[in-house]
């Protein structure tokens, strides 16, 4: 079993790391292209913007689309309808979450043209979430290929808008508009696709299903929720506390670890249909293929963390341009969450496929109160180096607070609890 789940979990990945290369040549090529032509400054602005969006967009999902690819997994009969019932259900949470934004930054943003541009991005919260679950469905059904297919276009689509409306005004609000447009694309040739392949159809909803799915879907969305807010707190409170150039060379950096990231991102959302599949029906073979997944994790992680630590300087500098030089520092404390992230993800989807969503969520809310309180305390007096280290401790403690459940189910399952011996009663 454990061979057959390294085999399933090598073709899924095969189609997914396709897409992600097509994405990190896309993404690149966006972060390249806005940071050289608009500068650090307004780089800066563009990285806080797309933080909170980014923010949004996973507040809006609630968790739908990892709970759908478990549940659908486990019984497929179940698609169809809960496909509808997250498309709805998302489309009254991003009405929310768009009124919160609009709301919150109105008044804490000093510039009111970037509150404007906020207010307007927002609107991308709704399309991309949408699309979103479209992806995902394929995944459900171990057809990673739709999923890797429309993910890739999606941020082609993107960096060509982008390129295309800078090459006619250079300024932050073509950006904006450009992934808009992008957006609006990929959610209809994502529906067309999805309904091509699966036959999805409308059905009614009755709003107490809806209900039933936000009792379900909550302890996933917290996950997933604080989960952004982990990886985008730092930005937002620089912005809010030093300059629009401070965020933009922390931004620089902390895109390199994201797009490093995509490696044991594509590992966890391959291996999570078969090990929750696994976990119900095959315990010794859920373990093994654990395992083994982390095993392949260790010496990549190693590998990779090395490599930018001895290469920062050049890879700023081949990016981003002479500008953004003091991110080479930043880059190189950043290197150990390079590490500690091909872990902490994969512990999380790990205790997720055991059902232990609240865990993951207790340990997050935990996290992120710690690198909130730690940015508080050192970005006055070393702004986005601060925010470097901040990172770097924090990661460090959602590791161990992984580990130690774990370790504890791992000796539960090697030392099992001795069945209870019933002893008559002598009265009797």
């Amino acid at each position: 079993m454990g061979v057959k789940f390294m085999i399933q979990i090598l073709k899924n990945s095969i189609d997914l790391l396709a897409s992600r290369f097509v994405n990190v040549l896309a993404q690149l090529g966006i972060v390249v292209l806005v940071s050289r032509r608009l500068g650090p400054d307004v780089f800066g602005e563009f990285a806080f913007l797309n933080a909170v969006v980014m923010t949004g967009i996973v507040a809006a999902n609630f968790g739908l689309d990892t709970y759908m690819v478990r549940d659908i997994s486990r019984d497929d009969s179940r698609g169809n309808g809960l496909i509808w019932a997250i498309f709805k259900f998302k489309t009254v949470s991003s009405v929310i979450v768009i009124g919160a934004i609009f709301v919150l930054f109105r008044y804490v943003l000093d510039t009111r043209s970037i509150s404007n541009l906020l207010t307007l991005l927002s609107v991308t919260i709704c399309l991309n979430s949408l699309s979103q679950s479209l992806w995902f469905y394929g995944d459900a059904f171990n057809r990673f290929r739709i999923h890797a297919f429309l993910w890739g276009g999606a941020n082609l689509f993107r960096l060509g808008f982008i390129w295309l409306l800078l090459s006619y005004r250079n300024n932050l609000v073509m950006v904006v508009y450009a992934i808009i447009l992008a957006e609006m694309v990929n959610l209809v040739i994502s529906y067309a696709t999805v309904k091509a392949k699966f036959n999805i159809k409308p059905v009614p909803i009755p709003l107490h299903e809806l209900a039933t799915l936000l009792k379900k879907s909550y302890p996933m969305a917290l996950i997933f929720i604080l989960s952004v807010l982990y990886f985008r707190i730092d930005l937002i409170m620089l912005k809010l506390a030093t300059t629009a150039k401070a965020v933009g060379y922390y931004a620089a950096s902390l895109r390199i670890v994201e797009f490093i990231g995509i490696i044991p991102g594509t590992i966890y959302m391959a291996a999570f249909p078969v090990l929750s599949k696994d976990y119900v029906h095959d315990q010794q073979a859920f373990y093994a293929g654990a395992r083994k997944s982390l095993l392949m994790l260790g010496p990549i992680a190693l590998f990779m963390a090395l490599f930018v630590y001895f290469l920062s300087p050049g890879i700023i500098g081949i990016l981003y341009g002479p500008a953004f030089s003091a991110s080479a520092e930043i880059l190189r404390i950043m290197t150990g969450v390079i590490f500690l992230i091909f872990f902490s993800g994969y512990f999380a989807y790990f205790h997720m496929a055991m059902g232990n969503e609240k865990l993951v969520a207790a340990i997050l809310i935990v996290a992120t109160l710690f690198k909130t309180l730690s940015n508080y305390f050192l970005i006055p007096g070393y702004g986005p180096v601060g925010s470097a280290f901040a990172a770097l401790f924090s990661e460090s403690v959602i590791v161990v607070l992984y580990i130690i459940p774990l370790l504890l189910w791992v000796r539960s399952q090697k030392h099992p609890a001795p069945p209870v011996e019933v002893v008559a009663d002598e009265r009797s």
